[in-house]
């Protein structure tokens, strides 16, 4: 085998490997999501922190003014942490809803 087949070997086999998933951070702390507004790749992942035992949770909305749970993806009671994975491309609107009256929402794109 030539260099050359051998590199057009090698770069198929790059081209051809999916791209692995990441996960986002998103923080809660006080009355806010940090960062906020994020935008991920189809297949990633976000991990939500600083839930703190059920003080704060994740509940997805509607649009960007609803405050009802719309059925999607929601933490569970008393949790100190969250995932979500994202198959379907989209934007995902999200509260805490001990803080919606304060502000405290989030998008996912």
């Amino acid at each position: 085998m030539n260099c050359k087949s051998i590199f057009v070997s090698a770069l198929l086999i790059a081209v051809a490997q999916p791209a692995l998933a990441a996960t986002a951070e998103v923080v809660a702390s006080g009355i806010t999501f940090t960062p906020a507004d994020i935008t991920i790749s189809l297949g990633d992942s976000v991990h939500w922190t600083g839930l703190s035992g059920g003080t704060h949770d994740v509940v997805e909305v509607a649009d960007a003014i609803s405050e009802i749970y719309n059925g999607g993806f929601q933490s569970a009671p008393a949790a100190n942490e969250f995932t979500s994975t994202f198959n379907t491309p989209g934007v995902y609107y999200y509260i805490c809803s001990p803080h919606v009256s304060f502000g405290m929402r989030g998008t996912i794109t």
